[in-house]
């Protein structure tokens, strides 16, 4: 007989260090748990590792136990994955593999017994009513067999998921906690059809046609082909009517039998249906349920929950019909569930943005390309009209600080206290806002390649050279600044031909292309950007300092502003009409403030 099964996961928040998840697909489970590595946090290596066990499962599903055996020696390599359950269902066969620690247990008979513990493949057959507990290694450690013994015995499949939820939700949680529990129910068999009349005998055997393609008028034409025959047979008037008549009768049954049947499989296929869809919308609303509660504690894991959730409403919705109630109740099940990924994803849609100062206010059709910040101070530089601004954060006091003479051909800038610095055709400038007075703080290097970035931190310059891939120093003295040093060490051999921007606070960010690459005492140092879009993203430049926690990503195309800590993990986004086609931003935490670039304008973003 076939048998069915009923899965739910329990997994708790997790945290950089440990990443546990469960895979569900049909009737097959899979558990994982990774471990941080000093390249990677956890959940970074987790996505990646989903990502690849996905694909892998498109190309070569797990069928039989030689596919589990192939699949676990695929992950051999895998250091930080600590643990992997495969649980696999087809037709009444099971079928288990482990790699690493973790522990398959069986409820069977009222006997609760280890049916895996160790690394391996197992296959048997299932019986309706087997219940299967997957544990990781932090299940391992947090719930021995005698509690397993209490939380089991006696109790419904959703009382012992009540159970287990406080393990991986509460106060008293394991963070890393992750479970699946597998119970087997007995698919339903089609009823049998009642036996034809007793003094029903058919006087030929006949093959009947393929019930799905067999009609009325296919019986109407056999009633009348078989008559034909018996006429031929028969020459008595009196019994030919009486063959008509047993004839006329069983063609009817035959009729009534087909109809009969094909409601039946009908029937059957809607309550398979029905079932699946009760077990989604189960299985749906505990994700979005704990996504829900995780949207503060946890956005990472509350967004793959929502991922998971939209995935499986997406996958049922293409099996049932478009018209039916259950299709309208799972796309509002879409609706909802995209709404809280907002929530989850924190973007704040911003439909107006304050107006901090209008340049033209200074010069008429004033422009700005560039924005460089020092505590409440601001400047502007105006390539199109070859000047530099300087203003306030609050959009006061207004001014030119320096003009086409001295500006010339730049396109870089970078503030210090009171000293804007400018890189032209004679060097770097050194303008004082205060008086408006300039000189030449370093002379034209005749080893300059093309420039992409400058910014000054600690009172030394620093310049990213695409041409010579390397990042130029000048450090500050009583009498000036000395003479370029290599930033990179030696060893350090990129490619900065598609570099955009640069900034500083203590380590050097360098957004190249899609990439934020970060350089820490010359050295790269490891840094990706995990948890949000960041796949989507087309930066157009970044921005932090030494006062700010985090990194602010403009997106100027989709018109965002993306922020991810110095981690890596992403924060939050700001989305508005506003900030598309913006040209720069810096951001100042201490007052809150996003300011954005655009157009001679300044737009400032208040930071939640």
């Amino acid at each position: 007989m076939p048998v069915l099964s009923q899965i739910a996961q329990i997994v708790a928040r997790g945290d950089e260090t440990v990443f546990g998840h469960v895979i569900i697909n049909e009737d097959l489970c899979i558990l994982l748990e990774v471990h941080k590595n000093h390249e990677a946090f956890a959940p970074k290596i987790g996505e990646t590792l989903i990502s690849s066990i996905n694909h892998r499962l498109t190309t070569h599903p797990i069928t039989n136990l030689d596919s589990i055996k192939t699949f676990l020696s695929l992950l051999k390599q895998r250091q930080n994955l600590k643990s992997l359950i495969i649980f696999k269902l087809v037709d009444n066969v099971i079928y288990i593999g482990l790699h690493g620690q973790g522990i398959v247990w069986i409820h069977r008979d009222g006997k609760i017994m280890p049916l895996l513990d160790h690394e391996g493949a197992l296959s048997g057959y299932a019986k309706p009513d087997d219940l299967f507990i997957l544990q990781g290694l932090s299940g391992i450690s947090t719930i021995t067999k005698d509690m397993l013994k209490d939380i089991v015995l006696n109790r419904s499949f959703d009382q012992i998921k009540e159970e287990l939820l406080p393990f991986a939700v509460g106060q008293n949680a394991n963070p890393h906690f992750t479970s699946a529990i597998i119970k087997i129910i007995s698919d339903q068999p089609q009823e049998s059809l009642p036996p034809p009349p007793p003094d029903y005998r058919p006087s030929k055997a006949r093959k009947l046609p393929d019930i799905k393609t067999a009609s009325i008028s296919f019986f109407k034409n056999l009633k009348d082909k078989i008559l034909s025959e018996e006429e031929e047979v028969y020459q008595n008037s009196h019994k030919q009517k009486t063959k008509r008549i047993f004839l006329t009768i069983a063609v009817i049954l035959i009729i009534l039998f087909i109809l009969s049947v094909s409601f039946g499989v009908n029937n059957q296929f809607t309550k398979v249906k029905q079932e699946e869809y009760d077990k989604t919308i189960e299985l749906v609303t505990h994700q979005y349920n704990e996504a829900s509660s995780l949207v503060d504690l946890n956005p990472q894991r509350a967004r793959d929950l929502l991922k998971e959730a939209k995935g499986n409403v997406d996958s049922l919705l293409t099996k049932i019909p478009q018209d039916s109630k259950q299709a309208q109740a799972l796309k509002d099940w879409q609706s909802k569930i995209e709404n809280e990924e907002t929530v989850a994803a924190k973007i704040y849609k911003l439909t107006d943005i304050p107006l901090l100062f209008d340049l033209t206010i200074i010069k008429d059709n004033a422009g700005g390309s560039k924005l460089s910040l020092y505590n409440d101070s601001l400047v502007v530089l105006d390539t199109q009209n070859k000047r530099l601004y300087a203003l306030t954060t609050e959009g006061k006091q207004g001014e030119v600080v320096a003009g086409p003479d001295i500006v010339k051909d730049t396109a870089l800038t970078s503030l210090h206290g009171t000293n804007d610095f400018i890189i032209n055709s004679d060097g770097i400038i050194r303008i004082d806002t205060r008086s408006n007075s300039s000189q030449t703080a370093v002379k034209k290097d005749a080893d300059w390649g093309s420039l992409a970035g400058f910014s000054s931190y600690a009172g030394n310059l620093y310049l990213l050279d695409k041409t010579k891939n390397q990042i130029w120093k000048y450090i500050s003295t009583e009498s000036g600044f000395t003479e370029k040093k290599n930033y990179l060490v030696s060893d350090v051999q990129l490619d900065f031909s598609s570099v955009k921007d640069m900034v500083i606070d203590g380590s050097i960010y360098v957004l190249d292309g899609a990439n934020i690459l970060k350089f820490t005492q010359g050295r790269l140092d490891t840094f990706n950007l995990h948890g949000g879009m960041e796949k989507e993203l087309l930066p157009t430049a970044i921005y932090t300092d030494d006062d700010a926690k985090n990194i602010y990503i403009l997106d100027s195309a989709k018109g965002t502003v993306s922020v991810y800590d110095k981690d890596g993990v992403y924060k939050a986004t700001y989305q508005s009409p506003v900030i598309k086609g913006a040209s720069d931003l810096v951001v100042s935490e201490p007052t809150q403030k996003i300011l954005i670039l655009k157009s001679g304008k300044i737009y400032s973003i208040d930071i939640k």
